[in-house]
């Protein structure tokens, strides 16, 4: 839920002292670099994964100058193929069926099975959703989705009276390096890992604007410390960028990068962890919000084949990997051995 709480939200924003706000973005910022520097293999590993099924290649030049250099799409035609299946086993018209706990629900049971596939099927692009994930869950071996409920106005310049646009539920779905589980998490349920981070930029303009909604504090303060920084691009974005033409390995950005974590910790100093939501600006390690958080954490990990005792899948080119190399590399000696017998 998106805005700080009343007495009917159970979304409550505290109001911490200095210290308490410098001592709980200490702890942020030390487990992010806890989580940062566990997914750094990930990383490599994921990129090495991605330049094999979109085919990318280093020039070759052994045992002779312009080898054969051929690359066999195994990974990707199966893995396409497996997706298609699987999307095609849901139902699209109808998704949601509704079960009765007892015989007094019998009559409720058909109006909100109506309710849920209405909005499914309206209000949430479904399609797009089960697509987008099976293709991710494939691909990186997790993918992560987070649900919000959300409100959205325009104003009318008519009647200078804000109408509403959207009253309902979203649902996001977010590259996989963005959200940063425990190194030692052994399950995917996110409600009981120690914490869960999703990390992402927001334009400066949309931080005022929170402010002045009240869901953030502290954001003029955060961005007079905060100048416009030269990022190096993420290994996984350097593919992504030459698939799609992109050849440019750094980039300016004036978008300051946010933490929303949801974590157990002692918000009160009353020696008992509480379950509570904290947003942090990444560069100046400034708490723009802090809340108590009694509802499910928002955030689903969708999975293609789990790996005992870790948060995290293993994907499908993990699966084919060596087998699409040892294809590749018989493919070309063969090719090579003609070469040199002509």
């Amino acid at each position: 839920i998106e805005g700080l709480g009343t007495a009917e939200n159970p979304s409550i924003g505290l109001n911490l002292t200095e210290d308490q706000q410098e001592r709980l973005g200490k702890k942020v910022d030390e487990l992010f670099q806890e989580a940062d520097n566990s997914r750094q293999t990930w990383r490599n590993k994921i990129r090495s994964d991605l330049k094999l099924y979109y085919g990318q290649k280093e020039e070759v030049n052994f045992p002779f100058k312009n080898a054969a250099n051929i690359h066999v799409p195994l990974v990707r035609i199966i893995k396409e193929t497996l997706q298609a299946n699987l999307v095609g086993s849901f139902d699209f018209t109808k998704p949601i069926r509704v079960m009765p706990v007892g015989p007094e629900d019998k009559d409720k049971v058909s109006k909100i099975q109506k309710y849920l596939n209405w909005q499914f099927v309206n209000e949430i692009p479904w399609f797009d959703l089960v697509d987008k994930s099976v293709d991710g869950a494939l691909l990186y071996g997790r993918i992560p989705l987070k649900v919000r409920y959300l409100q959205e106005t325009q104003l009318n310049p008519e009647t200078q009276k804000l109408e509403l646009l959207f009253d309902g539920v979203k649902v996001d779905i977010l590259l996989p390096e963005s959200i940063l589980t425990p190194p030692d998490s052994m399950d995917a349920d996110v409600d009981k890992m120690e914490y869960i981070m999703h990390e992402f930029q927001i334009s400066q303009s949309d931080l005022r604007r929170r402010q002045k909604s009240g869901l953030y504090k502290n954001v003029e303060m955060s961005l007079k410390k905060f100048g416009e920084t030269r990022i190096d691009k993420d290994n996984i974005d350097l593919v992504r960028d030459i698939r799609v033409g992109i050849d440019k390995y750094t980039q300016k950005t004036g978008k300051p990068t946010l933490l929303e974590v949801y974590l157990y910790y002692d918000i009160n100093d009353d020696g008992i962890d509480e379950n509570v939501v904290v947003t942090l600006l990444k560069e100046t390690k400034t708490v723009l919000r802090a809340d108590y958080w009694v509802l499910p954490r928002p955030f689903v990990l969708v999975i293609f084949s789990s790996v005992d005792g870790k948060a995290d899948g293993e994907s499908f080119i993990d699966l084919l990997e060596e087998i699409n190399r040892e294809l590749n590399t018989l493919h070309n000696q063969r090719v090579d051995a003609v070469t040199l017998t002509n």
